[in-house]
């Protein structure tokens, strides 16, 4: 299990040295126990339920680097004080899911803001790929978790009860005035001090001191307070994957994400905006790790098209200029390993990934329910995954030479296309393939259900 601790202090001639850390703090103070590895602080945490379906689950602290579990937060409990410069990246497992549960919904609020549907156990806040959890930073501020669980897959059927945890991320150090606390296996010793009675306790054996009257203690050393964590160095999407040839397409009509329904015009982001823009909940990144992709049934959509997107389109010149290129000449590849995280409810299908030509879409990839496949000129081509889970990551490498399209699933070449086209470009994303109204309708429809696909990493090349 990873070390975790209030503060990392340490006896140096009689004092206390204090480092500085982030601490994650669940409402008010309560009591502490020593545990193994540190001292984990439980306290008073928030739960709340809507009507009288409420859950009583544990969330899991989860080292994102290790992919162990360093702490549990009670339903009514919860609080965790976590000393780890060498790491700020935690995810969270929901355990303890109602019997016929299919699947579970999760909304982080605060300084990170984020939605997750999660359909396989472990039910992990921030996502999971097996057992490899993921896990993100967490800014200074106050934080709710809300965990949902359903009755059906994809976040449908009945709801069987709602839980929410709030808690607070703080930035400083905590002073133990005259109290030394070390860790160690197998032998634990804990020294307390006052001005006139010394105590020792050793495992397995307890000895007691006591000075005589007018010993004065040995002077205290200043507290010391290590530099502060830096922050992660990926704070937009731009910094997570290179979007230096690519132009994006979202779901609203301004870049601010005001202005959806379908009958909107859906605006456009260009370099050098680009580089540093992100929208919350929609276009934004988690730490280095992913780029995520939101499209809403309701969003706004292009002139070409009924159906939403959050979509990048391929670009040249420092994305000055719409990238055209042809399939007779040259190399292009893209290549991107990504998975998606939520499929629209009546019409389950996404469009993650396509080349297009000057007139038609040539080849895309797609999530429809629980298969990935891809569509060549507007009919079905094979099937890439008959058992597609939301949330499995995945690798495509689409490839173009000598008037040949080949697709690459996880590594294998599993089609190729002989056809010239030309004004050809990538896309990538997150393309919606259902509406709530316009055109292209789909009936029963909820205008917020949506599509998500997270990108980890997108490389493009032509030669």
């Amino acid at each position: 299990m990873s070390e975790m601790k209030v503060a990392d202090v340490g006896r140096e001639s009689g004092g206390v040295r204090v480092r500085r850390r982030r601490s994650l703090v669940i409402a008010s103070t309560a009591m502490a126990v020593l545990a193994a590895g540190g001292l984990l602080v439980l306290q008073n945490a928030s739960s709340a339920s809507r009507g009288s379906d409420r859950l009583a689950g544990t969330l899991e602290v989860v080292d994102a680097s290790t992919d162990q579990v360093v702490a549990s937060v009670l339903a009514d409990t919860g609080a965790i004080e976590l000393d780890d410069p060498s790491n700020e990246e935690y995810g969270f497992n929901f355990v303890g899911a109602p019997s016929g549960a299919e699947s579970m919904t999760f909304g982080v609020d605060g300084p990170v803001s984020y939605d997750r549907l999660e359909n396989v156990s472990p039910y992990s806040v921030f996502g999971n790929d097996g057992q490899d959890f993921w896990g993100t930073e967490l800014p200074v501020g106050e934080y709710t978790i809300r965990a949902e669980a359903f009755s059906q897959d994809r976040g449908r059927g009945s709801s069987l009860g709602v839980q929410v945890f709030e808690f607070e991320v703080t930035d400083g150090p905590i002073v133990i005035e005259g109290t030394t606390t070390t860790t160690e296996a197998p032998e634990v010793t804990t020294t307390t001090e006052a001005p006139e009675v010394t105590t020792t306790t050793e495992a397995p054996e307890v000895t007691t001191t006591t000075e005589a009257p007018g010993t004065t203690p040995p002077p205290s050393t200043p507290e010391v307070a290590d530099p502060p964590v830096e922050p992660s160095q990926c704070t937009t999407p731009g910094d997570v994957i290179d979007l230096t040839n690519w132009k994006l397409t979202i779901p609203y009509a301004t870049d601010s994400g005001s202005g959806d329904g379908n009958t909107n015009t859906a605006a456009e982001i260009y370099q050098p905006s680009l580089s540093s823009y992100s929208l919350p909940g929609v276009f934004t990144n988690s730490g280095c790790d992913y780029v995520q992709f939101k499209a809403h049934v309701g969003g706004a959509t292009t002139s070409s098209s009924g159906y939403p997107r959050l979509e990048l389109r391929e670009m040249t010149d420092d994305g000055r200029r719409q990238a055209s290129w042809a399939s007779t000449i040259g190399t292009h590849s893209m290549e991107t390993r990504l998975r998606a995280t939520r499929l629209p409810e009546q019409k389950p299908h996404l469009v993650v990934a396509q080349i297009h030509d000057n007139d038609d879409d040539i080849l895309t990839v797609r999530v429809e329910g629980d298969t990935v496949g891809i569509e060549v000129d507007g009919d079905n081509g094979p099937t890439l995954d008959t058992n597609y889970q939301l949330g499995e990551i995945f690798t495509v490498r689409l490839e173009v030479s000598n008037g040949m399209t080949r697709t690459y699933f996880n590594g294998d070449l599993v089609h190729t296309l002989e056809k010239a086209y030309s004004g050809a470009y990538f896309r990538v994303g997150a393309y919606t393939q259902s509406a709530c109204d316009g055109d292209k309708q789909v009936a029963g429809e909820d205008c917020a259900s949506y599509g998500e696909a997270e990108i980890f990493d997108l490389d493009v090349s032509h030669r």
